[in-house]
């Protein structure tokens, strides 16, 4: 009897053992065979994602990387070798404690692969099957994210909430406060996105994530007009060794969260990042951040300078085209009340963005409402400068003609004088040195000073000899905002309808309106060039003073208008 009962304890030691010995064995395997290189995989993609992923500065930075469907088919493979180790690993050891982790892992890799609906339900299911916490705060971490990517942003708070007080390990944890940051972003709520970005300050080892965090909670501070503690986060960054670009930009930020220093002291600043050789691929944003510390600070010529020199320095990045044409539009706009050129730089605002931009629509329609606006003042300006004219003496009259006559002139000699230039350039390659000029000294060769001065004048325009000729400030607007300018200054010689090829005395008098039914069609243009102009700035700009005082000229000016019906009812309309 002794002897049996010894055979059956031996017997379940035994099998105690095997069993054991069997449970360490299929641990063993499936974490460091399967489990470990689809986690590898998974790892890969993540770094695949991160590395592609352009981050815009403009805006609260990314910490994660972003989930893109133009980018699922490139990391497709290494997904499916994923999936395919850990369904192995499921089969082949379907006791082991790395099978609800696996599970989650697949549920990862379908979220990865943008198969959102299946990712979420096998996420689930590990929640709900596993006694493993870890598996199951694996799956939860990771339909946080799943949720925030389907947009059920109630669902992923209510998970987030859940995990809160959870004691993730610390792999998992910044994994959490990641799709935290990610998820509160989206929300847009300040507060939660702060918290994630300290949490993940007190944790994180890697200098590329503490970096960004540096720079993320600096942006934060600096919107909410915190400069001091912007400072201190955005210096952060710099001092931490970042990668080029980051560095380049939080030095920028760092110069707009300083307003409150000494304007030699931002300035010097701003001249130190333009001395530096590495910046000069972003010599375009320098001078944009210029422009905006200017605008900041009400100076609006040395603001509009800045854009302007920013605009010529664009390497081809749209976005900040877009900015530099709306801030000079807006400065027009609102500030300095030029609608013309204000117009010009709406409409090239509206070129560097495409129709799906959130600001398209609107900027279209003020555009247009600019056009009639600027189409009523121009008809306003010259109706009433020709009739003026009519009124001169005709000695004075004659003054003003061949004044005119002579302005045009000279254009046409400059225009003329140009085109030579550039044919001159054009044919540079048919211009074959004679034997005698081969070897003789620049400024000896007449041939070589003439080219070279010709394309000195294409490149920096037609400057005087002076110190600091290259100052970049010293660039011009663009023929575009030349040409409004002009056309908005100029005074009144430019009133005369006449060409500027062949004109004289008399054609010039003839482009005049001398006869009373001529000032009468006139006159009438002016009239409903003021009603609409009175309406544009009341119904359309919201600028209610500015069309009470149309309505007024309209008033004493047109007593017997058949329109003052409709501008009374108009002015009603604003009193109300």
């Amino acid at each position: 009897m002794k002897l049996k009962t010894l055979c059956i304890y031996l017997s379940l030691v035994l099998f105690s053992c095997n069993s054991f010995i069997q449970t360490i064995y299929d641990d063993t395997t499936a974490k460091y065979n399967a489990y470990f290189i689809a986690n590898e995989t998974i790892n890969e993609i993540e770094d695949d994602l991160q590395k592609n992923l352009i981050i815009n500065y403009d805006s609260l930075i990314e910490l994660s990387y972003i989930i893109d469907t133009n980018q699922v088919s490139n990391i497709k493979e290494k997904n499916s070798k994923s999936v395919e180790k850990l369904s192995i690993l499921i089969q082949t050891h379907p006791e082991s404690k790395y099978v609800y982790p696996s599970y989650a892992l697949i549920g990862k890799s379908r979220l990865l692969n943008l198969d959102i609906r299946q990712a979420i339900t096998t996420l689930k299911y590990v929640n709900s099957k596993s006694n493993s916490q870890e598996a199951k705060y694996m799956s939860l971490v990771y339909l946080m994210r799943a949720y925030t990517e389907n947009n059920d942003y109630n669902a992923a708070v209510e998970v987030y909430k859940f995990l809160k007080n959870k004691p993730l390990n610390n792999n998992l944890k910044i994994e959490y406060y990641k799709n935290a940051y990610h998820l509160f972003k989206a929300l847009n709520i300040q507060e939660n996105i702060l918290n994630s970005l300290f949490e993940l300050e007190k944790i994180s080892k890697k200098r590329n994530l503490t970096n960004k965090i540096y720079f993320a909670i600096g942006q934060i501070y600096l919107k909410e007009e915190n400069y001091e503690d912007a400072k201190t986060y955005f210096h952060k960054c710099i001092k931490n060794n970042p990668n080029f670009e980051m560095e380049f930009y939080a030095k920028i930020y760092y110069a707009k969260s300083s307003n409150a220093l000494k304007e030699n002291e931002i300035l010097a600043y701003f001249k130190k990042l333009l001395r530096d050789k590495k910046n000069v691929d972003y010599l375009d944003r320098i001078y944009f951040e210029l422009g905006n510390y200017y605008l900041f600070n009400n100076n609006y010529d040395k603001a509009l300078e800045n854009f302007s020199i920013s605009i010529k320095k664009n390497q081809r990045n749209k976005a900040l085209l877009f900015k530099s044409y709306l801030e000079s539009a807006e400065i027009y706009y609102d500030k300095i009340t030029n609608y013309e050129l204000s117009k010009l730089y709406y409409d090239s605002a509206i070129t560097n963005i495409n129709r799906e931009h959130k600001s398209y629509k609107e900027i279209k329609e003020k555009s247009n409402v600019l056009s009639e606006l600027v189409k009523n003042l121009e008809i306003i300006r010259q109706n009433d400068s020709l009739i003026y004219l009519t009124t001169l003496a005709e000695n004075e009259l004659l003054k003003i003609i061949n004044e005119k006559i002579e302005k045009n002139q000279k254009k046409s000699k400059k225009k003329s004088s140009t085109l030579n230039n550039r044919n001159i350039i054009l044919d540079e390659s048919k211009i074959i040195l004679s034997r005698d000029e081969i070897g003789i000294w620049y400024f000896n060769n007449p041939t070589i000073i003439s080219r070279g001065r010709d394309e000195f004048i294409s490149k920096w325009g037609d400057r005087e000899l002076e110190d600091n000729w290259r100052l970049l400030s010293k660039i011009s607007f663009s023929e575009k905002e030349q040409k409004a300018e002009q056309e908005t200054t100029d005074n009144i010689l430019s009133e005369i309808a006449v060409e500027e090829n062949d004109i004289d005395i008399i054609s010039a008098m003839k482009s005049l309106p001398f006869e009373e039914e001529e000032k009468i069609l006139l006159n009438k243009e002016t009239e409903k060039a003021f009603y609409e102009l009175g309406k544009l700035y009341i119904q359309n700009l919201e600028e209610k003073t500015k069309g009470i005082d149309i309505y007024e000229k309209f008033i004493n000016r047109f007593k017997r208008s058949e329109l003052l019906p409709d501008v009374y009812y108009q002015l009603y309309l604003v009193s109300e």
